[in-house]
Protein backbone atom coordinates (compact mmCIF):
# COMPACT_ATOMS: atom_id res chain seq x y z
CA UNK A 1 0.00 0.00 0.00
CA UNK A 2 0.58 3.70 -0.19
CA UNK A 3 0.41 4.81 3.22
CA UNK A 4 -0.54 3.16 6.68
CA UNK A 5 1.16 0.09 5.79
CA UNK A 6 1.63 -2.74 8.67
CA UNK A 7 2.83 -6.03 8.66
CA UNK A 8 -0.30 -6.69 11.41
CA UNK A 9 -2.34 -3.58 11.40
CA UNK A 10 -2.58 -0.92 8.91
CA UNK A 11 -3.69 1.86 11.61
CA UNK A 12 -4.21 0.99 14.84
CA UNK A 13 -6.93 4.05 15.97
CA UNK A 14 -6.70 5.49 19.47
CA UNK A 15 -7.26 5.11 22.77
CA UNK A 16 -8.34 2.25 24.11
CA UNK A 17 -7.15 0.39 21.04
CA UNK A 18 -4.39 -2.87 21.89
CA UNK A 19 -1.97 -4.43 19.70
CA UNK A 20 -0.36 -7.15 21.65
CA UNK A 21 1.41 -10.66 21.47
CA UNK A 22 1.60 -10.30 17.75
CA UNK A 23 3.88 -10.44 15.42
CA UNK A 24 5.06 -10.07 11.72
CA UNK A 25 8.05 -12.21 9.55
CA UNK A 26 7.37 -11.21 6.60
CA UNK A 27 8.51 -8.79 4.06
CA UNK A 28 6.40 -4.81 4.30
CA UNK A 29 6.72 -2.77 1.71
CA UNK A 30 4.97 0.75 1.24
CA UNK A 31 4.65 1.43 -2.24
CA UNK A 32 5.18 5.07 -4.35
CA UNK A 33 7.66 7.27 -3.86
CA UNK A 34 5.98 9.40 -1.46
CA UNK A 35 4.62 6.28 0.78
CA UNK A 36 4.57 6.72 4.37
CA UNK A 37 3.81 5.24 7.99
CA UNK A 38 5.16 1.58 7.13
CA UNK A 39 5.84 -0.67 9.90
CA UNK A 40 6.79 -4.14 10.72
CA UNK A 41 3.80 -4.66 12.71
CA UNK A 42 1.63 -1.13 12.67
CA UNK A 43 1.74 1.28 9.84
CA UNK A 44 0.08 4.21 11.87
CA UNK A 45 -0.73 3.64 15.42
CA UNK A 46 -2.22 6.20 18.06
CA UNK A 47 -3.43 3.19 20.54
CA UNK A 48 -1.03 0.50 22.39
CA UNK A 49 1.59 -1.69 20.74
CA UNK A 50 3.37 -4.17 23.40
CA UNK A 51 4.53 -7.28 23.48
CA UNK A 52 5.26 -7.37 19.50
CA UNK A 53 7.42 -7.98 17.22
CA UNK A 54 9.29 -8.45 13.61
CA UNK A 55 11.38 -10.23 12.05
CA UNK A 56 10.98 -9.08 7.97
CA UNK A 57 12.39 -6.03 6.20
CA UNK A 58 10.26 -2.99 6.10
CA UNK A 59 10.72 -0.03 3.28
CA UNK A 60 9.01 2.83 2.13
CA UNK A 61 9.96 6.51 1.62
CA UNK A 62 9.15 8.46 5.27
CA UNK A 63 8.21 7.15 8.64
CA UNK A 64 9.54 3.74 8.34
CA UNK A 65 9.87 2.13 11.66
CA UNK A 66 10.46 -1.58 12.28
CA UNK A 67 7.35 -2.15 14.44
CA UNK A 68 5.57 1.23 13.91
CA UNK A 69 6.02 3.34 11.31
CA UNK A 70 4.44 6.21 12.67
CA UNK A 71 4.10 6.41 17.31
CA UNK A 72 1.45 9.49 17.21
CA UNK A 73 0.47 11.44 20.27
CA UNK A 74 -0.76 9.24 22.57
CA UNK A 75 0.61 6.18 21.41
CA UNK A 76 2.94 3.76 23.15
CA UNK A 77 5.19 1.15 22.34
CA UNK A 78 6.85 -0.87 24.55
CA UNK A 79 7.96 -4.48 25.18
CA UNK A 80 8.86 -5.11 21.16
CA UNK A 81 11.61 -5.18 19.51
CA UNK A 82 12.85 -5.47 15.60
CA UNK A 83 15.28 -7.82 13.42
CA UNK A 84 14.52 -7.01 9.96
CA UNK A 85 15.80 -4.61 7.72
CA UNK A 86 14.57 -1.03 7.61
CA UNK A 87 15.00 1.63 4.94
CA UNK A 88 13.38 4.84 3.79
CA UNK A 89 14.25 8.62 2.85
CA UNK A 90 13.69 10.37 6.03
CA UNK A 91 12.35 9.40 9.78
CA UNK A 92 13.55 5.55 9.64
CA UNK A 93 14.10 4.02 13.17
CA UNK A 94 14.07 0.39 14.36
CA UNK A 95 11.37 0.66 16.50
CA UNK A 96 9.34 3.51 15.45
CA UNK A 97 10.33 5.85 12.44
CA UNK A 98 8.53 9.12 13.68
CA UNK A 99 7.65 9.17 17.81
CA UNK A 100 5.12 11.42 19.04
CA UNK A 101 4.08 9.46 21.76
CA UNK A 102 6.44 6.81 24.11
CA UNK A 103 8.76 3.82 23.24
CA UNK A 104 9.73 2.03 26.46
CA UNK A 105 11.74 -1.26 26.87
CA UNK A 106 12.07 -1.96 23.16
CA UNK A 107 14.84 -2.91 20.78
CA UNK A 108 16.29 -3.40 17.63
CA UNK A 109 18.69 -5.55 16.23
CA UNK A 110 18.40 -4.87 12.60
CA UNK A 111 19.88 -2.73 9.69
CA UNK A 112 19.19 0.91 9.28
CA UNK A 113 19.37 2.84 6.21
CA UNK A 114 18.13 6.53 4.78
CA UNK A 115 19.09 9.73 4.45
CA UNK A 116 18.08 12.04 7.24
CA UNK A 117 16.83 11.53 10.59
CA UNK A 118 18.11 8.05 11.13
CA UNK A 119 17.87 6.28 14.38
CA UNK A 120 18.87 2.77 15.87
CA UNK A 121 15.58 2.95 18.00
CA UNK A 122 13.45 5.91 16.61
CA UNK A 123 13.76 8.27 13.66
CA UNK A 124 12.30 11.67 14.66
CA UNK A 125 11.41 11.93 18.27
CA UNK A 126 8.84 14.71 19.90
CA UNK A 127 8.00 12.36 22.29
CA UNK A 128 9.89 10.02 24.74
CA UNK A 129 12.28 6.89 24.20
CA UNK A 130 13.32 5.16 27.41
CA UNK A 131 15.09 2.00 28.36
CA UNK A 132 15.63 0.99 24.89
CA UNK A 133 18.79 -0.14 22.78
CA UNK A 134 19.98 -0.65 19.62
CA UNK A 135 23.02 -2.80 18.65
CA UNK A 136 21.82 -2.96 14.63
CA UNK A 137 24.14 -0.77 11.96
CA UNK A 138 22.30 2.89 11.10
CA UNK A 139 23.30 4.64 8.18
CA UNK A 140 22.58 7.99 6.33
CA UNK A 141 23.48 9.79 3.80
CA UNK A 142 22.48 13.30 5.03
CA UNK A 143 21.65 14.71 8.51
CA UNK A 144 20.44 13.34 12.05
CA UNK A 145 22.01 9.54 12.22
CA UNK A 146 21.56 8.68 15.44
CA UNK A 147 22.33 4.97 17.45
CA UNK A 148 19.29 5.52 19.55
CA UNK A 149 17.45 8.51 18.09
CA UNK A 150 18.06 10.35 14.49
CA UNK A 151 16.87 13.62 15.04
CA UNK A 152 15.76 14.25 18.61
CA UNK A 153 13.57 16.84 20.15
CA UNK A 154 12.49 15.63 23.22
CA UNK A 155 13.00 13.33 25.77
CA UNK A 156 15.79 10.13 25.14
CA UNK A 157 17.54 8.62 28.25
CA UNK A 158 18.65 5.17 29.63
CA UNK A 159 18.99 3.96 26.30
CA UNK A 160 22.04 2.39 25.10
CA UNK A 161 24.00 1.36 21.50
CA UNK A 162 26.85 0.04 20.06
CA UNK A 163 29.52 2.13 19.58
CA UNK A 164 29.98 0.39 16.07
CA UNK A 165 26.21 1.04 15.18
CA UNK A 166 26.71 4.89 14.74
CA UNK A 167 28.95 7.97 16.16
CA UNK A 168 26.45 8.76 18.47
CA UNK A 169 23.54 8.40 20.39
CA UNK A 170 21.29 11.14 18.86
CA UNK A 171 21.72 12.39 16.04
CA UNK A 172 21.07 16.16 15.36
CA UNK A 173 18.81 18.60 13.63
CA UNK A 174 21.21 20.66 12.64
CA UNK A 175 24.09 20.42 10.25
CA UNK A 176 26.52 20.09 14.08
CA UNK A 177 27.49 17.02 15.53
CA UNK A 178 25.18 14.87 17.59
CA UNK A 179 25.22 13.82 21.42
CA UNK A 180 24.61 11.24 23.75
CA UNK A 181 22.96 12.59 26.63
CA UNK A 182 21.73 10.35 29.10
CA UNK A 183 22.20 7.35 26.80
CA UNK A 184 25.47 5.21 26.47
CA UNK A 185 27.33 3.98 23.74
CA UNK A 186 28.42 0.02 25.09
CA UNK A 187 30.27 -3.14 23.13
CA UNK A 188 28.51 -5.23 25.34
CA UNK A 189 26.00 -5.32 28.07
CA UNK A 190 25.57 -7.39 31.04
CA UNK A 191 23.29 -7.38 34.47
CA UNK A 192 25.47 -5.23 36.16
CA UNK A 193 26.04 -1.89 33.73
CA UNK A 194 22.21 -0.91 34.45
CA UNK A 195 23.29 -0.60 38.11
CA UNK A 196 26.07 1.89 37.28
CA UNK A 197 24.97 3.41 34.11
CA UNK A 198 21.50 4.18 33.90
CA UNK A 199 18.90 5.27 36.49
CA UNK A 200 16.45 2.79 36.56
CA UNK A 201 17.67 -0.63 34.37
CA UNK A 202 18.53 -2.62 37.63
CA UNK A 203 14.89 -2.34 38.54
CA UNK A 204 14.27 -3.50 35.07
CA UNK A 205 16.07 -6.79 35.25
CA UNK A 206 14.69 -10.25 35.78
CA UNK A 207 16.31 -13.70 37.20
CA UNK A 208 15.47 -16.90 36.84
CA UNK A 209 15.20 -19.73 39.45
CA UNK A 210 14.23 -22.99 39.66
CA UNK A 211 12.94 -22.96 36.40
CA UNK A 212 10.81 -19.91 36.67
CA UNK A 213 11.80 -16.02 36.19
CA UNK A 214 11.22 -14.42 39.48
CA UNK A 215 9.42 -11.39 38.58
CA UNK A 216 6.62 -10.68 36.68
CA UNK A 217 7.50 -9.04 33.04
CA UNK A 218 5.31 -6.11 33.62
CA UNK A 219 7.76 -5.46 36.62
CA UNK A 220 10.86 -6.67 35.13
CA UNK A 221 10.75 -7.09 31.33
CA UNK A 222 14.19 -8.04 30.97
CA UNK A 223 16.62 -10.77 30.97
CA UNK A 224 19.75 -11.31 29.54
CA UNK A 225 20.48 -13.56 26.80
CA UNK A 226 21.81 -13.79 23.12
CA UNK A 227 20.49 -11.25 20.36
CA UNK A 228 21.52 -11.79 16.42
CA UNK A 229 21.93 -8.57 14.53
CA UNK A 230 19.84 -8.51 11.53
CA UNK A 231 19.33 -12.49 11.29
CA UNK A 232 23.06 -12.96 11.72
CA UNK A 233 24.31 -16.20 12.97
CA UNK A 234 27.29 -14.46 15.15
CA UNK A 235 25.09 -13.59 18.53
CA UNK A 236 25.60 -10.44 20.86
CA UNK A 237 25.57 -10.78 24.28
CA UNK A 238 22.27 -8.02 24.99
CA UNK A 239 19.18 -8.18 27.00
CA UNK A 240 15.56 -10.10 25.96
CA UNK A 241 12.28 -9.69 26.45
CA UNK A 242 10.40 -11.27 28.69
CA UNK A 243 7.03 -10.95 28.13
CA UNK A 244 7.88 -11.49 24.63
CA UNK A 245 9.41 -15.03 25.17
CA UNK A 246 7.01 -17.40 23.67
CA UNK A 247 4.87 -19.82 25.84
CA UNK A 248 4.68 -23.61 25.60
CA UNK A 249 1.54 -25.40 26.64
CA UNK A 250 2.25 -28.92 26.77
CA UNK A 251 -0.88 -31.16 26.50
CA UNK A 252 -0.89 -34.91 28.00
CA UNK A 253 -4.08 -35.58 25.62
CA UNK A 254 -3.47 -37.63 22.09
CA UNK A 255 -2.69 -40.93 20.80
CA UNK A 256 0.02 -43.71 19.89
CA UNK A 257 0.21 -46.78 18.63
CA UNK A 258 1.39 -49.99 21.27
CA UNK A 259 5.43 -49.95 21.44
CA UNK A 260 5.51 -51.42 25.06
CA UNK A 261 6.79 -48.76 27.09
CA UNK A 262 4.13 -45.95 29.08
CA UNK A 263 6.69 -42.84 27.73
CA UNK A 264 4.29 -40.38 25.57
CA UNK A 265 5.30 -37.69 23.66
CA UNK A 266 3.06 -34.76 24.36
CA UNK A 267 2.08 -32.09 21.80
CA UNK A 268 3.13 -28.54 22.21
CA UNK A 269 1.34 -25.38 21.17
CA UNK A 270 3.19 -22.20 21.40
CA UNK A 271 2.89 -18.64 21.24
CA UNK A 272 4.89 -15.86 19.39
CA UNK A 273 6.66 -18.57 16.94
CA UNK A 274 8.69 -20.07 19.19
CA UNK A 275 10.51 -23.08 19.13
CA UNK A 276 8.78 -26.61 20.72
CA UNK A 277 10.92 -28.19 23.37
CA UNK A 278 12.93 -31.14 22.43
CA UNK A 279 14.20 -31.75 25.85
CA UNK A 280 12.53 -31.96 29.43
CA UNK A 281 9.52 -33.17 29.04
CA UNK A 282 8.15 -36.40 30.68
CA UNK A 283 4.88 -38.06 30.53
CA UNK A 284 3.58 -41.55 30.74
CA UNK A 285 0.26 -43.60 30.34
CA UNK A 286 -0.68 -45.41 33.35
CA UNK A 287 -0.34 -49.25 31.65
CA UNK A 288 1.84 -49.65 28.26
CA UNK A 289 -0.96 -51.81 26.70
CA UNK A 290 -3.70 -50.82 24.74
CA UNK A 291 -6.65 -48.54 26.34
CA UNK A 292 -6.64 -45.10 27.61
CA UNK A 293 -5.27 -43.12 30.97
CA UNK A 294 -5.06 -39.58 31.95
CA UNK A 295 -1.85 -38.14 31.80
CA UNK A 296 -0.74 -34.65 32.83
CA UNK A 297 2.95 -34.37 31.78
CA UNK A 298 5.73 -32.36 33.87
CA UNK A 299 7.98 -29.95 31.94
CA UNK A 300 12.20 -29.26 33.96
CA UNK A 301 12.60 -26.06 31.87
CA UNK A 302 15.97 -24.37 30.77
CA UNK A 303 16.57 -20.82 31.37
CA UNK A 304 15.92 -19.07 28.10
CA UNK A 305 19.39 -18.03 25.60
CA UNK A 306 17.33 -16.42 23.12
CA UNK A 307 14.36 -14.04 22.27
CA UNK A 308 12.67 -17.77 20.63
CA UNK A 309 13.35 -19.40 23.57
CA UNK A 310 10.16 -20.89 25.86
CA UNK A 311 10.00 -18.64 28.83
CA UNK A 312 6.90 -19.96 29.96
CA UNK A 313 5.01 -23.51 30.03
CA UNK A 314 1.51 -24.82 30.82
CA UNK A 315 0.51 -27.93 31.10
CA UNK A 316 -2.81 -29.72 30.47
CA UNK A 317 -3.96 -32.77 31.29
CA UNK A 318 -5.73 -35.00 29.39
CA UNK A 319 -6.21 -38.62 27.99
CA UNK A 320 -3.77 -40.57 26.18
CA UNK A 321 -4.85 -43.59 24.10
CA UNK A 322 -2.84 -46.30 22.59
CA UNK A 323 -3.98 -48.25 19.48
CA UNK A 324 -2.63 -51.97 18.67
CA UNK A 325 0.56 -52.26 16.65
CA UNK A 326 -0.24 -53.69 12.94
CA UNK A 327 1.88 -56.74 12.55
CA UNK A 328 2.10 -59.31 9.58
CA UNK A 329 3.58 -62.83 10.17
CA UNK A 330 5.09 -63.81 6.94
CA UNK A 331 6.23 -67.70 6.75
CA UNK A 332 9.18 -68.83 5.18
CA UNK A 333 8.93 -70.88 1.94
CA UNK A 334 9.54 -74.21 2.88
CA UNK A 335 9.58 -77.70 0.83
CA UNK A 336 9.94 -81.77 1.61
CA UNK A 337 9.46 -84.79 -0.75
CA UNK A 338 6.57 -86.92 0.44
CA UNK A 339 7.09 -89.38 3.35
CA UNK A 340 9.84 -87.34 4.35
CA UNK A 341 10.35 -85.75 7.85
CA UNK A 342 8.75 -82.32 8.15
CA UNK A 343 11.39 -79.34 7.94
CA UNK A 344 12.32 -77.03 10.44
CA UNK A 345 10.13 -73.89 9.87
CA UNK A 346 10.44 -69.86 10.40
CA UNK A 347 8.98 -67.46 9.30
CA UNK A 348 9.30 -63.48 10.18
CA UNK A 349 7.10 -60.67 11.73
CA UNK A 350 7.43 -57.01 10.81
CA UNK A 351 9.15 -54.81 12.82
CA UNK A 352 9.19 -53.61 15.53
CA UNK A 353 7.14 -55.88 16.88
CA UNK A 354 8.02 -55.79 21.21
CA UNK A 355 7.03 -58.62 22.89
CA UNK A 356 6.18 -60.27 20.68
CA UNK A 357 7.62 -63.56 19.27
CA UNK A 358 5.84 -66.40 17.18
CA UNK A 359 7.30 -70.33 16.24
CA UNK A 360 5.79 -71.83 12.95
CA UNK A 361 4.32 -75.10 12.28
CA UNK A 362 1.90 -76.88 9.87
CA UNK A 363 -0.59 -79.50 9.77
CA UNK A 364 1.18 -81.54 6.97
CA UNK A 365 2.92 -84.89 7.91
CA UNK A 366 5.46 -86.90 6.45
CA UNK A 367 2.19 -89.23 5.06
CA UNK A 368 0.56 -86.24 3.59
CA UNK A 369 -0.70 -86.22 -0.13
CA UNK A 370 1.85 -83.94 -2.65
CA UNK A 371 0.68 -81.02 -2.46
CA UNK A 372 0.86 -77.45 -1.49
CA UNK A 373 0.06 -76.82 2.95
CA UNK A 374 -0.10 -73.89 4.78
CA UNK A 375 2.21 -72.63 7.32
CA UNK A 376 1.05 -71.42 10.43
CA UNK A 377 2.22 -69.35 13.32
CA UNK A 378 1.54 -69.16 17.31
CA UNK A 379 2.68 -66.24 19.08
CA UNK A 380 3.68 -65.61 22.65
CA UNK A 381 3.98 -62.37 24.13
CA UNK A 382 6.39 -61.00 27.02
CA UNK A 383 6.80 -58.15 29.70
CA UNK A 384 3.38 -57.70 30.24
CA UNK A 385 1.80 -57.77 26.42
CA UNK A 386 -1.20 -59.51 25.30
CA UNK A 387 -2.90 -60.19 22.34
CA UNK A 388 -5.31 -56.78 22.22
CA UNK A 389 -2.00 -55.12 21.95
CA UNK A 390 -1.76 -56.20 18.47
CA UNK A 391 -3.70 -55.85 15.22
CA UNK A 392 -1.80 -59.18 13.43
CA UNK A 393 -2.51 -59.84 9.84
CA UNK A 394 -0.83 -63.56 7.97
CA UNK A 395 0.68 -63.14 4.49
CA UNK A 396 -1.09 -64.27 2.19
CA UNK A 397 1.25 -66.51 1.03
CA UNK A 398 1.13 -68.28 4.13
CA UNK A 399 -1.54 -70.50 3.41
CA UNK A 400 0.78 -72.40 0.24
CA UNK A 401 4.33 -71.58 2.07
CA UNK A 402 4.75 -75.60 2.15
CA UNK A 403 5.24 -77.56 -0.77
CA UNK A 404 5.39 -81.43 -0.65
CA UNK A 405 7.14 -82.78 -3.96
CA UNK A 406 6.70 -86.17 -5.35
CA UNK A 407 9.62 -88.55 -4.85
CA UNK A 408 12.22 -90.12 -7.50
CA UNK A 409 10.28 -92.49 -9.65
CA UNK A 410 11.40 -95.69 -10.89
CA UNK A 411 11.08 -98.07 -14.33
CA UNK A 412 12.08 -101.48 -15.61
CA UNK A 413 12.92 -102.21 -19.10
CA UNK A 414 14.10 -105.50 -20.52
CA UNK A 415 17.01 -106.03 -22.73
CA UNK A 416 19.22 -109.09 -23.83
CA UNK A 417 20.94 -108.81 -20.73
CA UNK A 418 18.01 -108.63 -18.53
CA UNK A 419 16.08 -105.92 -16.68
CA UNK A 420 17.03 -102.32 -16.38
CA UNK A 421 16.12 -99.74 -14.02
CA UNK A 422 16.10 -96.14 -14.80
CA UNK A 423 15.75 -93.06 -11.76
CA UNK A 424 14.85 -90.02 -12.92
CA UNK A 425 15.77 -90.88 -16.45
CA UNK A 426 19.35 -92.20 -15.46
CA UNK A 427 20.05 -96.17 -15.46
CA UNK A 428 20.32 -97.22 -11.95
CA UNK A 429 20.39 -100.06 -9.47
CA UNK A 430 17.23 -101.10 -8.45
CA UNK A 431 16.26 -100.15 -4.86
CA UNK A 432 14.71 -102.79 -2.41
CA UNK A 433 11.39 -103.79 -2.87
CA UNK A 434 10.19 -103.01 0.82
CA UNK A 435 11.65 -99.94 0.32
CA UNK A 436 9.62 -99.40 -2.69
CA UNK A 437 6.46 -100.39 -1.13
CA UNK A 438 7.39 -98.38 2.08
CA UNK A 439 7.46 -95.49 -0.44
CA UNK A 440 4.01 -95.92 -1.99
CA UNK A 441 5.28 -96.58 -4.89
CA UNK A 442 4.80 -99.76 -6.74
CA UNK A 443 7.18 -101.32 -8.15
CA UNK A 444 6.64 -102.29 -12.11
CA UNK A 445 8.65 -104.70 -14.46
CA UNK A 446 8.30 -104.88 -18.20
CA UNK A 447 5.51 -107.08 -19.23
CA UNK A 448 6.27 -106.35 -22.98
CA UNK A 449 9.39 -108.68 -23.37
CA UNK A 450 12.19 -107.31 -25.33
CA UNK A 451 10.05 -106.43 -28.25
CA UNK A 452 7.56 -103.95 -26.49
CA UNK A 453 8.92 -103.37 -22.76
CA UNK A 454 7.03 -101.52 -20.29
CA UNK A 455 8.43 -98.42 -18.44
CA UNK A 456 7.56 -96.51 -15.64
CA UNK A 457 8.26 -92.96 -16.68
CA UNK A 458 9.34 -90.05 -13.69
CA UNK A 459 5.71 -89.36 -13.31
CA UNK A 460 4.45 -92.87 -13.02
CA UNK A 461 3.09 -93.27 -16.19
CA UNK A 462 4.33 -96.46 -18.60
CA UNK A 463 6.27 -95.39 -21.61
CA UNK A 464 7.00 -97.65 -24.56
CA UNK A 465 10.70 -98.86 -25.03
CA UNK A 466 11.03 -96.21 -27.51
CA UNK A 467 10.34 -93.30 -25.65
CA UNK A 468 13.08 -94.45 -22.69
CA UNK A 469 15.44 -91.77 -22.05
Amino acid sequence: GHCDVGGVVGRNAGTGTVVKYSYNTGSVKGTGTSSSCVGGVVGDNNGTVSNSYNTGSVSGSSCIGGVAGDNGHGGTVSNSYNIGSVSGSSCVGGVAGDNNGTVSNSYNAGNMSGSNKVGGVVGDNCGTVEYSYNIGSVSGAGYSVGGVVGDNYSTASDNYFLSSSAQYALGNSTASLGTNGTNVALSSFSTTSPTTTFSNWSTLFNAWSSGAFQFSATSAPWFMGTVYPNGNTTGIAAPILVGDLPVDTVMGSGTSVYNGSTDVTPSQTLTMGGSALTSGITANTSSANVGSSTVTPTVSLSSPTTQTSVGRVTVSSGTWTITPLSVTATAKSSSMIYGGSVPFLTGTLSSPAPNLSATWSTAATSSSNVGKYAIIPTFSYSNGANASDFTITNAAGNATALMITAPPSFGTTSSSSGAVFFDNGKEAVPPPVDELVGSGISPVSGSGGSENPDILSDTGNILDAEDAP
